[in-house]
Parts: structure tokens; sequence; C-alpha cells
């Protein structure tokens, strides 16, 4: 059987002057369609329709993991491209490391919105009068190719910087660099549009990654929502999980709308954070995760997840069980079963089977008997309280999960039992009197 190349739509390479480094890895097609997508924020590669051909040899990306409907690839780098292209020597995929940041916005949910006019000084709203306040209103609604004719022909008008800004931004999202950075090369205004324009350059060129922040702050509104994103993914990209989540936290408390108006980004972000090797940033990450009610709604259940593991990694199963506790009534049915079995025992693991039994009843009405007969759940049954002291506190078998299980949800709950389970890590780690003091003669 002869297959035909189907992939997903891709942006071009990234110029050779943008990458630091590129790998080919050869691909063995499986299925007609073949696509990739890069998550450069967890540093994974997703690969669909195609195994690696032969052992995996990369420097880029050295793991992989095969799943039930594809393969994912783990890298070493956030700053990282990937599509797959094919030649006369055959398939493969086209790994590249950036100097800048990732070359698509829209792959960790960064938007690309129209600004309020009044922010820019303009005396001028939508519809629009003149072209770039017209394109504006474009962008806004969606209208990408109909901004980019308007936004064209306000080049000569006196919000001529704001047009070339706003061209570079265009060409940011077909995935031309190079024609990108020469429109925000143009915009030499002063103001906030400056600002962002160089913003942008940095995260293309890698330059200036993370330098002078302080003057990004009080551009207000959507335009510092945007300033902020592009900070946190500098940071992010560089490493700096610690200086990223600050920068975040920092912004919710100055009350900039950033995960409001980013909501995608910040998920993403946290996520990102929740897997970093340090204690501070995780916490960091935890406690804006309880702050803004990132872990509600579109996105909600991966970021959520991630908290979990993050605070059970800590030390804090309680927390855990109570951020998957939320979850239930939202959980796939295919997933509920372990889902349930999770929280359970980190209820036990916390040292509250009172909620741990609550957790078993639910899963009673909403799981089949030969699920519930499982040796996993008959292990969970073992660590409760008996049924006649969980019967003074019960309420109605019928309510939900998320009404009968007191949720631990303040600040003060979640500092608490944070802060206890950094104070037991660091107990673990100092050394006991038998190793440190010399034995008396």
């Amino acid at each position: 059987m002869v297959f035909a190349l189907v992939s997903i739509a891709l942006s071009a390479p990234p110029p050779t002057g943008f990458t630091t480094a590129v790998e080919r890895v050869a691909l063995e097609r499986t299925s007609p369609t073949v696509e990739s997508s890069v998550d450069p924020l967890m540093r994974t590669i997703r690969l669909t329709g195609a195994k690696i051909a032969g052992r995996l040899s990369s420097q880029l990306c050295p793991t992989q993991q095969a799943g039930r409907d594809g393969l994912t690839l783990r890298c070493t780098t956030r700053r990282l491209w990937a599509g797959i292209a094919q030649d006369e020597k055959g398939l493969y995929l086209d790994v590249r490391a950036l100097r800048g940041v990732t070359w698509k916005w829209d792959v960790e949910g960064v938007p690309l919105q129209a600004w309020p006019m009044k922010a820019l000084g303009i005396p001028d709203e939508c519809p629009g009068i003149g072209d770039a306040v017209k394109a504006e209103c474009a962008l806004g609604e969606g209208h990408l190719f109909e901004a980019e004719q308007l936004y064209s022909a306000a080049l000569n008008g006196p919000d001529a910087h704001l047009a070339r800004m706003r061209l570079g931004d265009l060409a940011m999202q077909r995935g031309d660099a190079e024609a990108a950075m020469g429109w925000y090369a143009k915009v030499v205004s002063a103001g906030p549009v400056t600002r962002i324009a160089q913003l942008r350059s940095c995260d293309l060129t890698g330059n200036c990654l993370m330098q002078r922040p302080a003057e990004l702050r009080g551009l207000g509104g959507v335009i510092e929502v945007e300033a902020v994103v592009h900070l946190v993914r500098q940071a992010l990209a560089l490493n700096q999980d610690r200086r990223a989540m600050q920068l975040l936290n920092d912004a919710i408390e100055r009350k900039v709308p950033v995960c409001q108006s980013a909501r995608a980004f910040c998920q993403k972000a946290l996520e990102a954070a929740f897997s970093a090797e340090d204690d501070e940033a995780t916490t960091s990450a935890l406690a804006i995760y309880a702050a803004t009610g990132i872990g509600e709604g579109e996105g909600g259940i991966a970021v959520s997840e991630a908290a979990a593991t993050a605070a059970e990694d800590a030390g804090a199963p309680g927390y855990a069980a109570a951020v998957l506790a939320s979850l239930s009534g939202r959980m796939p049915r295919e997933a509920l079963d372990q889902h349930l079995q999770r929280v359970a025992r980190l209820y036990l693991a916390a040292k509250d089977p009172v909620r741990a039994q609550f957790v078993v009843e639910y899963a009673e009405q909403k799981l089949t008997p030969a699920e519930l007969r499982t040796k996993s759940w008959a292990q969970v049954r073992k660590g409760l309280m008996p049924k006649s002291v969980v019967a003074v506190s019960s309420k109605p078998r019928a309510a939900p999960i998320a009404d009968r299980i007191p949720a631990m949800t303040t600040d003060v709950e979640i500092s608490k039992e944070l802060a206890r389970a950094a104070q037991a890590r660091a107990t673990a780690a100092e050394p006991s009197p038998s190793t440190t003091l010399e034995k008396k003669p």
C-alpha cells in the first residue's frame, strides 16, 4: 500500500540566523496522516502517524515515550521548533533550537489582541475613521487579511508606528521571522508601541531577553498584559522558572488582568513551573493557581492535574487531593475510575480518612460494580474510617462530590500545608548528628 503524506499546516522553518542547532530525526510512517505539535514550555514534541526509524539519536530530544495515540519526544530546551518534512531520502522530523523564544505565539496560548485606541492616545474608536484604527478593529474581530491590507494603507499616515508593529505581528503569525524583524526595526516612535515592538524583537533574536523589565510597568490594560506575558515567556525560555513566577505574581498583585486576558498562556506557564526542579518556583505556582481560579473552565483539567502532582511531590497530599476532588464532576467517564482512586489515596496519605470515605461513596454512585471490585479499590477501603464514624458527618448520597467534600481552598490552609511540607523536606535534608560530629575518644 502506498501512503500519501498529509500533515498539519506548519510555518516555514526558522531561518538559520534564528537557530542555534538543527537536527533531522528519520521517521517511518504508520498512518496516511502524519502530524506533529510542539509544546515548548513543557519541552515536548508530539508525533502521530509515524514512529522513529531505528534508534533515536538526538541531542535536542534524547528520549521518547510511546502512548496509545502517538509518540512524545522529550527535549532539553524550551526554545524549540519542530515540523514534518520530506525530501528524496524520506520522511523526517526537523527539530531546531531557537536563539529566542517560541516561533508562533498561539502555540503557548499567547493571544494576538487588538488594543484600545485610548491606550495609544488615538482619538478614534471602532469602527474607526483612519486606516490604522479600522485595521485594529478588523484585527480584534479576527479578520487578519483585511487588517493587513488596512495596516499597509496606514503606513504613510499619522499612526504608521502602530501599522509597522502590527505588520510585524501578522508576519509572525505566518511564521515569517525575517519580515517581522524588518517591520519591528522600523518602529521608532516613543510610547508603548515602540516598547512592545522592542520586546517582540527580543523574543525573536534572543539578544536582549529579560533586560530592563521594570521599564514595561504601567503601560495599562491589555498592553501591559502583553508585556507581562512576553517577559514571563522569556524567563521560562531561559529556565528561570522562579523569576517567571515572580513576574506573574507581581502582575497579579498589581491588578494586571494577565490570567483573565491570557488565560491559556497562564495555564501553560503554571504547568511549566509545576514541572520545574525548583521548590520555590513550584510553591509560587501553586499559590498563583489557588489565587486565580485558573483550574476552572477550558484547559483547567490539565493545569489542575499538574498542580496536584506538584503538591503531592512537595509533600502536601491534602492540597493535591482537594485540587483533584474539585475536578471530579468534569472528568471524562473513561478517566473517572483512576481519578477517584487517586483522590482517595491522597486523602488517606494526608491522614484524612473521612474525606476519603466521601470519595469512595461517590465512586459507588458513578462506577460499575466491576470497576469497584478491583484490588486497588480494596486497598483504598482498608484505610477508611469505620462507617459508623463517618455516618455522623455524611451528607445525602445524591450530593455532588464538590459539595460533599469539605474543600481545602483558602490561602491560609494552603500556605500552612505547603509550609509544613517545606519544613519536612528541610528537616529530612539536614544531616544527623551522628554524621556531623566526631566521636569522642
